[in-house]
């Protein structure tokens, strides 16, 4: 049975961008490729080898929720979670 916090990339794109206007910008750089989030003049890399359909591991989907100001809850996460 899925966790209730089983978030996949993806769904969090999809909800940034359907909630907050949020789209992934490209990275090209000498060293890396690969998409970052923009808000408010700070860059959020995203992971290379993260696939759109991977869940996000629970950390680092905390995190993007604190970057992207979305209340965890919203993916039935708690904010202050520490498992």
């Amino acid at each position: 049975m899925a966790e209730r916090w089983e978030v996949t990339l993806h769904q969090l794109l999809e909800f940034a961008r359907k909630e907050r206007g949020i789209v992934p910008v490209p990275i090209h750089g000498p060293t890396i490729e690969g998409l970052c989030l923009e808000l408010d003049g700070l860059s959020y890399p995203l992971p290379p080898d993260l696939g759109e359909d991977a869940i996000l591991p629970l950390e680092y989907l905390l995190s993007l929720c604190r970057f992207l100001s979305i209340p965890a809850d919203d993916f039935g996460l708690d904010q202050n979670e520490d498992d």
